[in-house]
């Protein structure tokens, strides 16, 4: 019996990353898909991510290894402006948590969007736990990370449904023993939890 779901939040409840290089290549005359390989080049992304690294430093070296012709402020207003809500996933967490089941948040964050996105979005509430890589020091698909919610969160693996649009850390879950849902849309997830946990989202109150 499931009583716990665990959910990612970029790209699942807020956007996270994944379209900011559009309007990237467009300021630096590049294209999205070479902007999108720069954006995520080891280790100042992870060390960004990981807490250990601003979003300052991380955007100084993005800009200054590929020369690109903007400024930290710049991509820091592009990213913030794509930091958007996913349409429909608040609902199914705020009927998933009226029906009692524990509700975690495990998300690869930088310090500064974790700041940015609570403020704008103000989702916080709707979790039990939130575990933040920035805060932890360590990110998905290390395992650590699922057994550190876990015990936070009081439950077992057997007992967890987790949710993230990466299929990486979604089999990392799996061979921890987590029922993983590969996220798609609000609409599949409804579908997918409604079968897993006997629920119709659709006409929950």
């Amino acid at each position: 019996m499931f009583t716990t779901v665990v959910f990612d939040c970029g790209e699942v409840l807020v956007q996270g990353m994944c379209g900011v290089e559009v309007p990237i290549a467009a300021l630096v005359s590049c294209g999205p898909a070479q902007v999108w390989e720069k954006l995520n080049t080891e280790p100042m992304k992870n060390e960004m991510f990981c807490g250990r690294a601003t979003e300052q430093a991380y955007w100084e070296a993005v800009i200054k290894r590929n020369q690109w012709p903007a400024t930290t402020e710049q991509l820091a207003a592009i990213i913030r402006e794509n930091f958007t809500e996913v349409p429909g996933t608040r609902r199914i967490i705020e009927v998933l948590r009226a029906a009692g089941y524990k509700i975690g948040l495990l998300s690869i964050h930088a310090r500064e969007w974790v700041e940015f996105c609570e403020a704008r979005h103000k989702y916080h509430h709707l979790f039990h736990v939130l575990q933040y890589s920035c805060y932890v020091g360590m990110r998905k698909p290390d395992p650590r990370v699922f057994h550190k919610i876990l015990g936070d969160l009081e439950t077992e693996p057997s007992k967890t449904v987790f949710v993230d649009d990466n299929p990486h850390n979604t089999r990392a879950a799996e061979a921890l023993g987590i029922q993983a849902v590969h996220f798609r849309s609000a609409e599949q997830l409804a579908d997918d939890l409604g079968r897993l946990l006997g629920m119709d989202f659709q006409r929950a109150p």
